[in-house]
């Protein structure tokens, strides 16, 4: 018998995940003979857009339209046998396995598309509501994996997938259409399969005769082990839906069907495998949200935000982080993602048997087709995540690009590596009612500058314009020829990526800001060489602040990990000490609340001596958090 947490999480996996992880050292993969059948509804675009004017009052409304029409497909397909494997908004895909698959498959196809009769024209609180759906069955050997190390996720992959949603992609409202292995497979049934068309494909056309199944349901495994961590405790029947501002972003993996054909199942588990392992990392490391993954077209996707079930600091920048090093997937899966930001229904769908967590709305939709139009290896983003990401990416603006649903082209940008920031730009409207700390700051900089160092500390809430302030404070220093002005900024996003805050900082003092590794090798090479001739030996050791992993040398190699960390600081301390000029030098730390563990160590080692060089500091961060004697 569950346990109640168990009971509670246990309608959120599909039946055959469930009993996957029911079994002992359970393998990564199997192959099953079956049908696949893939239902996707339209018409609840226009509905979410009129109810997303309503905001939380529009929540209720559309939780119990969804659920009105879940209730009947689930309850058809589950009279056949259809195992809901994944279940998201407006879409179900299901799997029939056992005896007489196929012909299941499609009486449960054509008892759906009759279930949403009603709903084709339903009068609603919200005015008329009309829905369709487009369904298609595929039949033959289906791949199934269940890979992941934070937690066993259940994916769909292979030729029968691919054709299962290339038809119904080809599908129109209300047709069910059919793949070769399923007309061979009903073809005792005269008059079920229409002749084919002129677009290859078949039509069913009459309900197949068959029974209904009535199997038990089968003892499962620990549902928290196929279900991301941080979604326990908020998923259940009593569970909540919102509406809420998320990120939203999908990631697209292509490739499967060559790597099957080449390699084989065994070599497609291993790089499924290998590639959820980054993806949950990735994931945690940054604190985003995992909602589901999906099938498509020789390719898989996968759907995360961050904004729900709880918001927190750095959205924007967070799912970019994580996103960027996603696609960076080194192996056969070709991966690209697109990142979109807005108001979303976030909603918990279903019945007592088969339920799902996820987000619906334009936000949703528009993340989608933005990832259709990324290069493999790059994120793209839209504008509205771009305006409100504060970590300085290195952005290359796209043509204006049109997307299904929009009346006006979507604009955005690729997001690159994080670039070093020069200086501060002052907002256009003139800065009102701080005259006497930005008197403070300016002070601290002219003092600097005569050769008494300062380090001014800035505390204030979110918003308060600290920032601002700061940027106000040094407005024209980059301008003058001998100043120098190093910019740490940190975030919520970076707090467990050693030596983040400063690794663009430090790539800026010794190379141009888009250069790659190898020319920032060749240039800390070439900088040590020139300041600090002594220490060129520990050249690998010196690297890794700067986000370098260079081959070790016999001077590296014997210095010991309890010293390492010390020896590093204090190589980092002399090279800015050579590298930025006495009296001329402003170092701003932005966020200090947020530096990672590594960038506060060399911080504290060279802030110790900024009195005495004459450099002007100045900290900014939350009340009680990151406090500047930390750092000094």
């Amino acid at each position: 018998m569950m346990n109640g947490v168990a009971a509670r999480l246990d309608p959120y996996l599909s039946e055959l995940h469930r009993t996957w992880l029911a079994e002992p050292d359970a393998p990564a993969w199997r192959e099953l003979d079956a049908s696949l059948l893939f239902f996707d509804i339209s018409g609840f675009t226009p509905l979410t857009e009129r109810l997303a004017k309503r905001g939380k009052g529009g929540v209720e409304l559309l939780v119990d339209l969804l659920n009105g029409v879940m209730d009947p497909l689930l309850h058809a397909a589950g009279a056949l046998g259809g195992d809901t494997l994944k279940f998201g908004g407006d879409a179900l895909l299901l799997l029939f396995t056992g005896d007489e698959h196929a012909r299941r498959a499609c009486a449960a196809a054509h008892d759906m598309q009759r279930a949403m009769k009603p709903f084709r024209r339903r009068p609603t609180d919200a005015g008329l509501v009309s829905l369709r759906a487009s369904s298609a069955v595929a039949s033959g050997v289906v791949q199934l994996f269940l890979v992941g190390d934070r937690f066993r996720e259940l994916m769909i992959a292979g030729p029968v997938t691919s054709e299962v949603m290339a038809l119904e992609h080809e599908a129109r409202a209300g047709e069910v259409r059919l793949g070769p292995g399923t007309c061979q497979a009903l073809a005792a049934d005269a008059g079920a399969v229409a002749v084919r068309d002129g677009a290859g494909g078949a039509l069913l056309v009459a309900r197949p005769a068959v029974d209904p199944v009535r199997a038990a349901r089968a003892a499962g495994g620990d549902p928290a082990l196929g279900l991301p961590p941080a979604l326990h405790q908020h998923l259940g029947p009593e569970a909540e839906s919102e509406h809420r501002q998320v990120t939203a972003g999908f990631a697209q993996f292509r490739g499967l069907d060559a790597l099957l054909e080449r390699d084989g199942v065994q070599a497609a588990a291993a790089e499924l495998s290998a590639f959820m392992t980054r993806v949950q990392r990735a994931l945690d490391e940054y604190d985003v949200t995992f909602l589901t993954t999906d099938a498509d077209c020789d390719a898989g996707k996968l759907f995360v935000v961050t904004g729900a079930p709880s918001a927190g600091s750095g959205d924007e920048d967070r799912l970019l982080f994580a996103m960027r090093d996603i696609v960076a997937h080194e192996g056969a899966l070709r991966v690209r993602a697109g990142v979109s930001r807005g108001r979303v229904f976030v909603v918990h769908l279903g019945s007592a048997q088969r339920r799902s967590y996820t987000t619906m709305g334009d936000t949703t939709n528009l993340a989608a087709r933005v990832m259709g139009n990324a290069p493999d290896g790059q994120v793209l983003a839209g504008d509205a995540v771009l305006e409100c990401a504060r970590a300085p990416f290195a952005l290359t603006p796209v043509a204006p690009f049109a997307v299904k649903g929009k009346r006006v082209p979507i604009r955005g940008a690729l997001v690159g590596e994080p670039r070093a920031v020069s200086s501060h730009e002052v907002a256009d409207r003139p800065l009102v009612g701080r005259e006497r700390e930005l008197a403070i700051l300016r002070d601290a900089v002219r003092r600097a500058a005569e050769g008494a160092g300062r380090i001014v500390e800035l505390v204030g809430e979110p918003g308060m314009g600290k920032s601002r302030l700061v940027a106000e404070a040094i407005a024209g220093l980059a301008a003058d020829a001998g100043r120098q002005i190093v910019v740490v900024e940190s975030g919520a996003y970076g707090r467990s990526t050693p030596y983040l805050a400063l690794r663009a900082p430090l790539r800026r003092l010794i190379a141009y800001e888009a250069a790659s590794d190898e020319e920032l090798a060749t240039a800390l090479q070439r900088t040590l060489a020139e300041h600090l001739p002594d220490a060129t030996g520990l050249l690998a050791l010196v690297a890794i602040p700067f986000g370098l992993e260079l081959p070790g040398t016999a001077a590296s190699a014997g210095v010991s990990s309890e010293l390492g960390g010390t020896q590093l600081h204090f190589l980092v301390d002399r090279l800015l000490a050579a590298l930025l000029p006495a009296r001329r030098t402003l170092i701003v730390v932005e966020d200090a609340q947020w530096l990672d563990e590594a960038s506060r160590d060399v911080l504290q080692t060279v802030l110790r001596r900024a009195g005495e060089r004459g450099w002007a500091v100045v900290v900014t961060r939350r009340p009680d958090e990151g406090r500047a004697e930390e750092l000094v």
